[in-house]
């Protein structure tokens, strides 16, 4: 039996930032905040590394992932959207 995955609740300022910090894309200015916060922010050390840990996981994979249509991630970014706009920021 799995254990759940951890939540992935980063501050809301840190939402577009713990993805791209786990992958490994920022740069600059935004790499050093987004390393700082994430040092002194359990919330934000707790997503990276479950982002990271996914990210692991997802490279062991032996099939390729499947496509989702264009119309799915339009229905997924909306439904975030929502979700962001209803949730008052921590």
């Amino acid at each position: 039996m799995n254990a759940a995955a951890p939540a992935i609740n980063p501050c809301w300022h840190m939402r577009n930032l713990v993805h791209r910090l786990a992958e490994g894309t920022l740069a600059g200015a935004m790499l050093k905040y987004a390393r700082y916060h994430a040092t002194h922010c359990t919330r934000c050390r707790q997503a990276v590394e479950a982002i990271r840990a996914t990210l692991g996981r997802l490279r062991t994979l032996k099939e390729k992932a499947p496509e989702l249509p264009a119309d799915r991630w339009a229905s997924i970014e909306a439904a975030w959207r929502e979700h962001e706009q209803t949730e008052p920021p921590s």
